[in-house]
């Protein structure tokens, strides 16, 4: 059944009026005929991703941290004039430059703006060259990143989108920052408030297929780096979301 987006906000002139701006935000929102559940649509959008072409980047900066792990910037438009904005692209838990294609190409084809994808230590084949990790990123990971694109672009303005999990690491970034941040604008998209309890919330087959995903990308690649800490037997046992990260 068709419904009328709920809306979530604080009730100020400013957000009054780009809400009032929005004519899709009042509109009821019909699916796609033959994508009218939402399983459905999450399965479709997993083999989009999948079967779709890979987007071929310009250039990857890999990034040695200031304790030796390994992150990457891949860009797309970084030959555009220096003052064309930038997007930080901050994929999801077990995303990289290559899950935010299509992201990465509608907003360079339909802005023309630059993207910049932070990929975070031990995503996109990224070597764990540091003995220390967290699914959802780090802030003093994406606060070295960001000073690398700075210092590249110093006159182009900074925007950032997080996805799902990297929205969490975008908004915690946001909070310890405040007024310091150098971006202007910021938009979390699908984002989980409350990762201390939003794993246990998630369903039981989507939560066994992604935790099967996490130790087949993060932890029995880097075996050598874990085997010897205690918690690395449950990790790789681990059946859900939450006693995974419990674990880890």
């Amino acid at each position: 059944m068709a419904k009328r987006p709920r809306l979530v906000y604080q009730q100020k002139p400013d957000t009054e009026a780009l809400v009032q701006a929005c004519p899709s935000l009042h509109a009821k929102y019909y699916p796609t005929p033959w994508a009218f559940n939402t399983h459905i649509q999450v399965v479709l959008l997993f083999l989009k991703d999948t079967l779709s072409s890979k987007l071929a980047y310009e250039r990857s900066d890999v990034l040695t941290m200031s304790d030796g792990g390994t992150t990457s910037i891949e860009w797309l438009g970084l030959g555009l004039d220096e003052g064309v904005p930038t997007v930080l692209l901050l994929p999801t838990i077990i995303g990289c430059s290559n899950s935010v294609s299509s992201h990465s190409r509608y907003i360079h084809d339909q802005l023309g703006w630059r993207v910049a994808v932070c990929v975070r230590r031990g995503h996109g084949g990224l070597p764990l060259t540091a003995a220390q990790i967290n699914t959802l990123g780090s802030t003093n990971d994406l606060r070295e990143q960001l000073s690398h694109i700075q210092g590249l672009l110093p006159e182009s303005p900074l925007y950032a989108i997080g996805i799902s999990a990297g929205s969490g690491l975008l908004v915690r970034y946001l909070g310890e920052e405040r007024d310091k941040t150098p971006i202007k604008a910021a938009f979390a998209y699908c984002p989980g408030y409350d990762t201390d309890i939003a794993f246990a919330r998630a369903m039981p087959i989507y939560s066994a297929f992604m935790t099967k995903r996490l130790i087949r990308f993060f932890v029995e690649p880097n075996r050598k780096s874990f085997e010897d800490l205690e918690s690395y037997t449950s990790c790789v046992q681990s059946r859900d979301l939450d006693e995974f990260h419990q674990n880890c």
